[in-house]
């Protein structure tokens, strides 16, 4: 995908850009939060957002590039947060010259396109899904899906640890990537994204622009 450029408040430009599976530093008054971008999307205003975990941080904390714990340029500022009793999702309002892709380097093999988002009753239809993540500590990593997906949790089999809340959790398909949740805890647990996006009426980013 072309690199492109957000449209909001100002700021530096990092030194990469911010992408689905990109490492990010949480700035807090208490101290600092390490997590991962689950996807990049766009308001219905046009304004470019990443999503990522609730639990990362508090709604007006600066955020900024990562690379394990090494602090680069900032890229934006947590602008909605629903709590964890409540879905732990996160919105992160990219600033302007903050730089980004639409696809993911998944597995390190090259990027791939998100396709779309499917709801949990979506998912549940699939046979025998296996979903696949790439946190900013475990790295790439797939998993079957551990019962039925519900309105409130996605929990996939797979093995993650600190750092890799927020990282999207995709369907892989012969067409692309599937955005089904964010991932939020180290048993697996992930949050399904559908519902609450059209609630704010935000849009994740796929390989056709939208």
């Amino acid at each position: 995908m072309a690199m492109l450029f957000a449209g909001q408040a100002g700021a530096s430009t990092p030194s990469r850009p911010v992408a689905a599976a990109t490492e990010i530093a949480v700035e807090s008054a208490d101290g600092w939060s390490y997590c991962t971008v689950a996807a990049i999307g766009t308001s219905r205003r046009g304004a470019i957002f990443a999503l990522t975990a609730g639990h990362c941080g508090a709604e007006g904390d600066a955020v900024y590039s990562a690379h394990g714990e090494q602090v680069g340029d900032r890229v934006g500022e947590v602008r909605r947060v629903v709590a964890i009793d409540d879905g732990d999702l996160g919105v992160i309002a990219l600033d302007v010259g903050t730089t980004y892709t639409d696809s993911v380097d998944l597995n390190g093999e090259g990027p791939l396109p998100i396709v779309g988002v499917l709801s949990p009753e979506e998912l549940n239809q699939v046979q025998s899904p296996q979903i696949c993540s790439r946190g900013a500590t475990s790295g790439y990593r797939c998993g079957a899906l551990n019962g039925h997906a519900s309105d409130d949790r996605v929990q996939v089999s797979a093995p993650s640890a600190p750092g890799d809340s927020g990282a999207g959790l995709f369907l892989r398909t012969e067409s692309g990537l599937y955005l089904v949740g964010v991932h939020v805890a180290r048993d697996g647990l992930g949050t399904p994204v559908s519902d609450q996006l059209d609630k704010w009426g935000l849009d994740v980013r796929t390989a056709a622009g939208s």
